[in-house]
């Protein structure tokens, strides 16, 4: 939770520190949320400084420790995280074969109603809407994030629930405009989002 919150609130580099020195631990524990939500983050801060490389040595190092260790949940979210970074470097088409071997390689229905905490947004549904944002298929993506947002609202999950009104919000400017989907934001997000803060959003994967 701690390196999460300094991410949040951009410090990287402390961000980074704290998860390096405790990855060992995080290795001993063999919890698979803190194999994926360490990873994850790790992924996040690289992709913030621009180093993709690096992203994706986390991201297949993740992969690997699922496998070692029988984890499909942790093999399956590593595919999504791969597939958000080909989405992130434009690669539409290795993000959307990622996407469906992640899909297919685990009971996701199952894990949803356990509700982990590394699955929040790590999960095959938030990618899906992604990929249908980088495809520009807004329509498609509108009516997707409608019924997402009411899925995750029956499962308590509030901060899913709001970085897909974001993601909503993003297929309604893509349609409609900009001021279209400010106006769907100040109304659908608590305390309203600013159109920076939602392309920040997008572009960091916060």
């Amino acid at each position: 939770y701690l390196t999460d919150a300094l991410y949040e609130m951009d410090q990287l580099e402390e961000c980074e520190r704290r998860l390096l020195d405790n990855l060992p631990h995080v290795y001993e524990s063999g919890m698979p949320d803190l194999f994926i939500q360490s990873h994850r983050n790790l992924i996040l801060v690289a992709r913030a400084h621009g180093d993709m490389e690096e992203a994706y040595r986390w991201a297949n190092a993740l992969e690997g420790l699922g496998r070692k260790r029988s984890f499909s949940r942790v093999v399956a979210s590593a595919q999504l995280l791969q597939a958000e970074l080909a989405l992130h470097t434009g690669d539409t088409d290795s993000a959307e074969r990622l996407l469906e071997r992640a899909a297919h390689g685990l009971d996701w229905y199952l894990f949803e109603e356990w509700r982990p905490y590394a699955n929040d947004l790590v999960v095959p549904d938030v990618t899906r809407l992604r990929v249908l944002l980088a495809r520009e298929r807004h329509g498609e993506a509108i009516a997707l994030a409608e019924s997402l947002v009411g899925k995750a609202e029956r499962l308590n999950r509030g901060y899913r629930s709001l970085a897909l009104r974001v993601l909503w919000a993003t297929a309604i400017a893509q349609g409609e405009g900009e001021e279209t989907a400010a106006q769907f934001l100040a109304g659908n997000v608590p305390g309203g989002v600013a159109q920076g803060d939602r392309k920040k959003f997008i572009e960091r994967g916060k």
